[in-house]
């Protein structure tokens, strides 16, 4: 059996986002394992999901992952997916300067839709938010 994580990686890199559905409470289980992350069953199946959610607060980093080193200074938040789980990524579109995240901040949540993004060689999972 593959492992799921590079299962994960493989459906990325083919522009398709999965998570996991419980078979047994049917909530969503984001990013995927072997077992559902609210009733702990290992009754689970891939489920893919819509890319769409709302990021609920926007932060910056002084202090980047050394993979990301190169990419810093740049936005993470917090996304509540669609079908339901949260996810912390980067933010795509929102300059990383105090003026700007207040100006985010005031107008919080907002719609976003996720992209996939080639970074420090792996596909990586990322939000934009939509256009007003």
């Amino acid at each position: 059996m593959e492992p799921i994580i590079t299962k994960f990686y493989e459906l990325l890199s083919k522009g398709e986002i999965w998570g996991m559905k419980c078979k047994d409470c049917d909530s969503i289980t984001f990013p995927p394992k072997t077992a559902c992350s609210y009733c702990y069953s290992r009754n689970v199946e891939w489920y893919k999901l819509s890319g769409e959610g709302k990021v609920l607060y926007v932060s910056t980093s002084i202090l980047p992952a050394k993979r990301f080193a190169e990419y810093a200074p740049y936005v993470y938040g917090l996304v509540k997916l669609k079908e339901g789980p949260f996810f912390a990524t980067l933010i795509d579109g929102i300059e990383p300067k105090p003026e700007a995240l207040k100006a985010i901040f005031d107008k919080l949540p907002l719609d976003v839709t996720a992209e996939i993004k080639k970074m420090g060689g792996l596909d990586i999972l990322i939000f934009k938010i939509k256009k007003e």
